[in-house]
């Protein structure tokens, strides 16, 4: 976006505002890790009692191995790693000890099976061959139907999010103040139309302000005009944050710099106004939320969420 353009248009930068801005510097962020992730991927290693040379092992890369076994995660190791990585190219061991090949069980191009598990077993026996080792997949085939369904159950109990509304009072809420505010928290306007906060080190908005007036987002257009919206909410979705009580807190911050720079109230979800007794109930329901991801095992904001529950 030209800064010119906006300057132009608000008569001035659009500048972060230290007194209220958020600030990402309490952020719990998660150790970055590389590898299959048994929760969320079926697993075929590529298993034999001596090492394999690189080049040859990684053909699997290219056509048509790579088509041909539907396009999985790599990830291999030598003698001087101590955990999987992902290969690279050219390749920089000679020989390789272990190489895994990885399918999300749930994901944009569908739902494994039992039965596609097997084809791919059977796809990946020749290529293990060629390199003298066999083809061990994890868990067996068989037993795929059942982990997909739990992984189903686990995707509709934890998909959860918290939203915060920010509602017109005695007159409707401008598009170039919304504009305004947002800068000066420190937010940035995305792709889909909504404005965003992004930290250092994390790739995913932690949370997002959008217009709750149907098919209406923000834009330069909406700004020249100055549209006016009924209502805009201020949230975020759990299982990929990575901190999610700092985001809430962050929310409630958000929301309410926009409530009083617009003139506005803030509510819950429901349009009810919020009270300090309905930000500890808010509060509350995070800490549930919290508790059902750590019975299921699943940690918000770990490679294996953001497998589970893929952001558009």
């Amino acid at each position: 976006m030209d800064s010119s353009e906006l300057v132009d248009l608000f008569g001035a930068p659009l500048e972060c505002d230290p007194a209220i801005a958020l600030n990402s510097d309490a952020l719990r962020l998660p150790i970055p890790k590389t590898g299959p992730l048994p929760m969320v991927q079926f697993q075929i290693e590529i298993v034999g009692p001596r090492s394999m040379k690189a080049a040859p092992a990684l053909a699997v890369l290219d056509e048509p191995w790579r088509s041909g076994l539907g396009y999985p995660e790599v990830f291999v190791m030598d003698a001087s790693d101590s955990g999987w990585r992902s290969p690279t190219r050219p390749e920089k061991a000679a020989t390789l000890d272990s190489l895994v090949l990885c399918w999300d069980y749930l994901s944009a191009k569908g739902t494994l099976s039992a039965n596609a598990c097997a084809r791919l077993v059977h796809a990946a026996e020749p290529f293990a061959k060629s390199l003298d080792r066999r083809a061990m997949p994890m868990p067996l085939p068989q037993d795929v139907d059942r982990k997909v369904a739990d992984l189903k159950q686990r995707q509709e109990a934890l998909d959860i999010g918290f939203e915060v509304g920010v509602i017109s009072g005695t007159s409707t809420l401008s598009e170039r103040q919304i504009w305004r505010t947002c800068a000066a928290l420190g937010l940035d306007l995305a792709a889909n139309g909504a404005f965003v906060w992004r930290a250092p080190g994390w790739s995913l908005p932690l949370l997002s302000v959008a217009s709750w007036d149907d098919g209406v987002s923000f834009g330069l257009d909406g700004a020249r005009a100055d549209r006016q919206h009924e209502a805009i909410g201020v949230g975020f979705n759990v299982p990929t944050n990575p901190d999610p009580v700092t985001s809430l807190n962050a929310c409630f911050q958000v929301a309410e710099a926009l409530a009083t720079a617009l003139g506005a109230l803030a509510t819950d979800d429901e349009g009810r106004p919020y009270t300090r007794a309905m930000r500890a109930e808010t509060e509350n329901a995070m800490a549930q939320a919290l508790e059902a991801f750590r019975r299921a095992g699943l940690e918000p904001g770990s490679p294996e969420a953001i497998k589970l529950f893929p952001t558009a």
